[in-house]
């Protein structure tokens, strides 16, 4: 599975696993997050979300997924945290 944002994109379990580790414990740590919409069907699914944390504010998250036998395939995120 790959994660891909305008910065760049990382490939592979144990770098997902410490992106969304830096995500949930730094970015955005202890966070409480809204899903905003939700749509998508078959291979493809496109969520937006905001975010409330100790350590910043998101109001513009928006995420879509490949999925391929009912599996991630990639996932790009766009959200910016406002401090």
């Amino acid at each position: 599975a790959g994660h891909v944002t305008a910065q760049r994109t990382i490939v592979g379990t144990d770098a997902l696993r410490r992106w969304y580790t830096d995500l949930l414990n730094n970015q955005l740590r202890g966070g409480a997050f809204t899903l905003t919409t939700a749509e998508g069907s078959g291979s493809h699914r496109r969520f937006t979300w905001a975010a409330d944390s100790y350590s910043g504010h998101v109001e513009d998250g928006d995420d879509t997924l490949g999925l391929r036998d009912g599996l991630i395939q990639y996932h790009y995120t766009r959200y910016t945290v406002l401090r």
